[in-house]
This record gives C-alpha cells, sequence and structure tokens, in this order.
C-alpha cells in the first residue's frame, strides 16, 4: 500500500508541478534564434518552439505512471505469496 500511495502522490505532484510550467511555455513560447532559426524560417516556418497544451498528456502519462507502480508492487506480492511459512521460519 505505501508503494501504491507514494506513485499516488508522485503522479498528482508531477501533474501540479508540471502544468504552470508547460502552460507558461505555450503562452510564451521558446524562440529560436542562430543558425538553427535561418534553417526553420527556410522551410517557411516560424522559428519558435512552443509546447502542447493538452489535459490527455498530463493523465494519460501519470496513468502510465500508476500502471507502472501497480506492476511494480505485484512482483513482491507474487514472491511473497509463494513463499511457504515454514521453510521461511527455518531459513
Amino acid at each position: 500500500m505505501e508503494m501504491i500511495m507514494i506513485g499516488l502522490l508522485g503522479a498528482i505532484m508531477g501533474i501540479l508541478i508540471t502544468t504552470p510550467i508547460v502552460y507558461s511555455l505555450h503562452v510564451h513560447p521558446i524562440q529560436l534564434t542562430g543558425e538553427m532559426a535561418e534553417s526553420i524560417a527556410e522551410y517557411g516556418m516560424e522559428p519558435i518552439m512552443p509546447a502542447a497544451w493538452e489535459a490527455g498528456y498530463f493523465f494519460n502519462q501519470a496513468g502510465i505512471v500508476l500502471i507502472i507502480v501497480c506492476i511494480a508492487v505485484a512482483i513482491p506480492i507474487l514472491s511473497v505469496t509463494r513463499l511457504k511459512v515454514n521453510k521461511a521460519l527455518r531459513a
């Protein structure tokens, strides 16, 4: 339970911390300069690097983290359930 709670807390904190940063980069994209800006302008695009602002990205990534945590929790639980009590006490 502790590992699941830590994973859930980490996913929630990750969403809360990164949301303002990504929103700021969405509103004020990074301006590219120098040769990189020139090469991008040759293709007819603006020399900026915007951040995608879609809520689905945050929740999909948090869901993937929680799935990985559940798999990481399942492995020790399965090994403990297969453990023979008498054999464990003697070892």
